[in-house]
């Protein structure tokens, strides 16, 4: 969704920001409940406990009511980033189409808006897992195209053969391992697969 280079590096370096930010406030939570002295019981979900924690009238319904809303705000970026990748350059590829006027874009956009939203509405109602389903996607995605991302925003420029060439070797074994072999994807899998594209470079 970058214009350029630059600004990749500096959406990466913010966001890299944010998440050490939001790491050390979880950090301070859950010391505050240790000082406090809230014993939390083992494999207890800290979110869940936190919800069922009553300090006043109608706080779990602000606290859900939060959490909705931030989940609702996160499938509509990705629902937006998603379909505008998808009229800008693949849809473009697969009709060899040089058309590029806004009323012809912004049609494509919806389109395929609409029909990915339904096609997530679908695979998530026959997900038994989530975390499994996660897990999975980001099996794919992440060496594919975090790993490149993270390289350019850095300034390595690898060759275009050696990029193209782990993307597809990743593809192919995750494929196997998921669609074939039928393996469970852990979360420490993700690692392995960034350490083997990685190793490529």
């Amino acid at each position: 969704m970058s214009s350029s280079i630059q600004q990749a590096t500096k959406v990466f370096f913010k966001s890299g920001t944010i998440r050490i930010i939001f790491s050390l406030l979880f950090l301070v939570v859950i010391a505050a409940l240790y000082t406090s002295g809230n014993s939390v019981p083992p494999k207890q979900k800290i979110l869940d406990y936190i919800i069922q924690l009553n300090h006043f009238p109608g706080i779990k319904g602000l606290l859900i009511t939060a959490i909705i809303a931030l989940c609702i705000s996160t499938v509509d970026s990705y629902l937006h980033t998603g379909s505008v990748l998808f009229a800008n350059d693949i849809w473009p590829f697969i009709t060899c189409s040089r058309e590029r006027t806004d009323k012809y874009s912004l049609r494509v956009v919806r389109i395929s808006s609409g029909l990915i939203g339904i096609a997530t509405i679908l695979i998530t109602l026959h997900m038994s897992n989530i975390r499994q389903f996660l897990n999975k996607v980001f099996y794919f995605y992440t060496p594919s195209v975090t790993v490149p991302m993270i390289m350019a925003c850095f300034g390595f420029r690898p060759r275009s053969a050696a990029v193209l060439w782990s993307m597809g070797i990743n593809t192919a074994m995750t494929v196997y391992h998921i669609f074939i072999k039928g393996q469970a994807i852990r979360e420490r899998d993700v690692f392995l697969s960034l350490y083997m594209v990685r190793s490529f470079y």
